[in-house]
């Protein structure tokens, strides 16, 4: 939980669960019909639609692409400080459960 925001969610290996999610805040709720592909959500009774051309990561190999032709050490759209508190923000999820990966003692 990070302030007043909390996240619940149920995983598990070899499951078919649902790949839905809801983002629910004081001024209403945003549908996703599947987070890990998502390229559509719902907002009250409205449909937005934000098709892939690829499989989504298109998106991120491009703004690092563009990073490297103009030099820059860091995207302007996702800028340092935003990466280190996702990071820290993946770390503490991946502590809060004991996860390590195969090179972490």
């Amino acid at each position: 939980m990070y302030g007043d925001t909390k996240a619940i969610m149920t995983t598990a290996i070899g499951e078919d669960l649902k790949r839905e999610a809801y983002i629910i805040g004081d001024k209403g709720m945003i549908y996703i019909p599947d987070f890990q592909q998502n390229q559509e959500f719902k907002v009250g009774d409205k449909t937005y639609s934000y098709p892939f051309r690829i499989n989504g990561f298109e998106y991120q190999i491009e703004e690092a692409m563009k990073c490297i032709d103009l030099h820059l050490s860091c995207s302007r759209i996702f800028d340092a400080d935003r990466s280190i508190k996702l990071s820290n923000i993946l770390y503490d999820i991946r502590k809060s459960f004991n996860m390590k990966f195969s090179f972490e003692e």
